[in-house]
């Protein structure tokens, strides 16, 4: 690589973190609070360090906690996911503590509302973001000249709003030698922005941190001030080692050069594959010839596979002769000293039966003077024994006699082997087959019907759904927050009370439906309108969203606070924020050119599924990724799926095959539930901590219980 390009690298950039906080009346503690969080292991590095100022103005005993619950809050959802980037996982820390400050103000703990003010900032690798509300102040000292970068981010109304209480996000590239001063606002009390920049300049960092410390303190009864330097990283040196630690890098130029080895290195080798050797020939009588030892051949000829082959064969079938040979060595020797009383006779069988190869043990005397006894009929069973033995082929004879053949000779004998063993076979099978005499057609027998899914796997068969709600004109079953709901064409009815609500006449006959449960809405769609239903309050509250004039709408969910439109007429994927009265301008999520004909279902967790029938898309920030369902005797259709935000498994609505199907993330097969009436099902919603799934066809609202 160029010194040019060398001197073109982006630096690697390490925060150094200092905290000044003043508070002298010590009951005040609780609200103000300057934090720093690092990541707590190697998954969660590439997301950096999160940090910032939280200080509540009010006194009263229920704000007293809310500085300490919001920063766990942020911490726990800043590194929940690690999969994704620091820009999401900001945006998506910043939106839970927007939620955990709503749900306290629904709970009555209003009394903070307009007094909270903060700064959120997020350090990974070279880019910061950045949030704030309320007076707080950040400030960016480089080359210097100080800005304030929080200005203008607080977010702007009339009447605080706690969903909206950290709102816009600032982002930009950091640089060596940057400073950050995040500042609650009674510190200007006493200071200018020049004041602190000119103080910032004159002092190192420790002297700047004791400069604010003795200063704040002396002034002012409560405030707190955070200051973060950015320098490059410097890496440790790597300490020299001796040459009996010396480390190896594998991955080195060195670690793929072409040494030549040692001489007493080879030495030791053939010292070392010498013993080897010897061992090799005391555990199995056989010395095997390695591939290396060859005369530098890189293939292997037939010969060698032949020699391998049968050496195989031979060690199989060596235990077998052995045991043979013991039983039959008396009778051999026995019929050799018969024939050998009679040499013109049998002289030709002595001297073949001494020419074989064959390794007898020494027998016991006494099975000699046992068969010296022997009656007729024993010396007539080991004499049909040992002319056995002579009839058993010997394989290293037959070896070498085979090894002497040329290659031509070779196949011949393949193939004479061959014919010897399948001719006679299909001649049995051709004439004994045209002798035979034509028999009868079979009795037909009645054939049982299919049993569905039978061959696949992990397969519960229900034998019933337990009926929950009838009624006519039902679009989908939802689960808001372990609560389930049934929306027809002209109510929304409570499934655990069943009770049931209207639905206003413009919205009668929704074209789409969505819960989000972290609001506890149920939003109804139509004619590019809405309306969100709260299960709370009981009543409808319409709300602003803009949807294109021509938009397809073929899908809709929702994830967090966010509203998802799958539009397959522009083939785009919208994003809605949340926001007053309703919902923001939309956003083109999809960052690909999938084509999202055919769609028909949608769920999200941390990634954003789609059903089109045959597959299920799998989109992750935008862009299309790997996704394969596990192989199985019924392929499985998608239809509707199912998932949450802190749900990873995935449930699939397999209606051609009357079926739900639970995968796992990595789309294999959890389980499967089969029973006919699934085939009607239109949607359905799962809870998995009571295992229950609720069906809803055109007509009826089923359940069932996973076991």
């Amino acid at each position: 690589m160029s010194k040019n390009k060398m001197d073109r690298r982006i630096p690697a950039l390490e925060p150094f973190f200092e905290s000044v906080l003043i508070c002298n009346d010590k009951q005040l503690r609780p609200y103000i609070e300057t934090f720093v969080i690092e990541p707590e292991n190697i998954s969660q590095e590439k997301l950096g360090t999160i940090f910032g100022i939280f200080e509540i103005a009010d006194e009263s005993e229920e704000s007293s906690y809310i500085v300490n619950y919001l920063i766990s809050v942020i911490k726990k959802e800043y590194f929940l996911r690690t999969k994704g980037g620091a820009f999401e996982s900001f945006e998506s820390a910043l939106h839970k503590a927007n939620l955990a400050l709503s749900k306290l103000a629904e709970h009555g703990s209003v009394s903070w509302i307009g007094k909270f003010n903060g700064i959120i900032m997020a350090i990974e690798k070279s880019n910061v973001h950045l949030s704030q509300t309320g007076n707080a102040s950040a400030f960016l000292l480089r080359s210097k000249i100080i800005t304030e970068i929080s200005e203008g981010l607080a977010p702007e109304g009339p009447e605080p709003n706690p969903l909206k209480t950290f709102v816009n996000i600032s982002s930009g590239r950091l640089e060596t030698g940057d400073k950050f001063i995040l500042l609650t606002a009674n510190v200007f009390d006493i200071f200018s922005i020049e004041e602190i920049k000119k103080s910032a300049l004159r002092f190192n960092q420790q002297d700047f941190i004791q400069f604010l410390r003795t200063a704040l303190g002396n002034e002012l009864q409560q405030a707190a001030a955070l200051v973060v330097d950015l320098k490059e990283k410097v890496e440790a040196p790597v300490p020299s080692a001796d040459r009996k630690t010396a480390y190896h890098n594998a991955f080195s130029q060195n670690a793929f050069a072409k040494t030549k080895p040692k001489e007493e290195t080879i030495e030791a080798l053939v010292q070392e594959e010498a013993i080897e050797d010897e061992m090799a020939k005391e555990r199995g009588g056989h010395l095997y010839i390695r591939e290396s030892e060859t005369s530098g051949r890189t293939g292997i000829s037939a010969r060698e596979i032949w020699i391998a082959t049968l050496e195989k064969f031979q060690i199989v079938t060596r235990p077998l002769g052995q045991g043979w040979r013991r039983v039959s060595r008396g009778a051999v020797s026995t019929i050799k000293n018969k024939l050998r009383k009679k040499p013109a006779s049998g002289a030709e069988v002595i001297t073949e039966i001494e020419n074989q190869e064959i390794i007898m043990p020494s027998a016991p005397k006494k099975f000699f003077q046992w068969n010296r006894a022997m009656s007729p009929v024993g010396k007539f069973f080991h004499w049909l024994a040992g002319l056995f033995s002579k009839l058993i082929p010997n394989l290293s004879k037959l070896k070498n006699v085979f090894l002497r053949l040329d290659y031509s000779q070779r196949l011949y004998v393949i193939l004479i082997i061959l014919a010897i063993i399948f001719v006679p076979f299909f001649a049995v099978k051709f004439f004994g087959s045209s002798h035979k005499q034509a028999a009868p057609p079979p009795i037909a027998e009645p054939v049982a019907p299919p049993i569905p899914l039978e061959a696949d796997k992990n397969v519960v068969r229900l034998e019933n759904l337990a009926d929950v709600y009838t009624a006519e004109n039902i679009q989908r079953v939802i689960n808001l927050k372990g609560k389930f709901f049934a929306v027809s064409g002209n109510e929304i009815i409570d499934l655990e009370n069943k009770e049931a609500f209207g639905l206003p006449d413009e919205f009668k006959n929704p074209q789409f439906i969505a819960g989000m449960d972290d609001l506890n809405l149920i939003f109804i769609f139509q004619d590019r309108k809405a309306i969100a239903f709260s299960p709370v309050s009981k009543k409808f509250q319409p709300n602003n969203i803009t949807i294109p004039e021509n938009a397809e709408i073929a899908a809709t969910e929702t994830y967090l606070t966010y509203l998802y439109l799958v539009d397959t007429k522009a083939n785009q994927i919208y994003r809605y924020p949340r926001a007053e009265g309703g919902f923001g301008e939309k956003v083109d999520w999809k960052k690909d050119d999938t084509d999202l004909a055919g769609v028909t279902g949608m769920a999200i967790n941390e990634n954003l599924f789609l059903a089109n029938g045959e597959n299920i898309l799998k989109f992750f920030q935008g862009k299309k990724q790997d996704f394969n369902i596990e192989e199985t005797a019924t392929p499985i259709k998608s239809d509707q799926l199912y998932t949450r935000q802190d749900l990873e498994d995935l449930f699939v609505l397999d209606q051609a095959n009357s079926r739900i199907v639970r995968l796992d993330k990595d789309g294999k097969i959890i389980s499967q539930f089969y029973n006919s009436s699934i085939s009607e099902a239109k949607s359905f919603s799962v809870n998995t901590d009571t295992k229950t799934v609720y069906l809803n066809s055109e007509n009826w609202v089923k359940s069932f219980q996973m076991e």
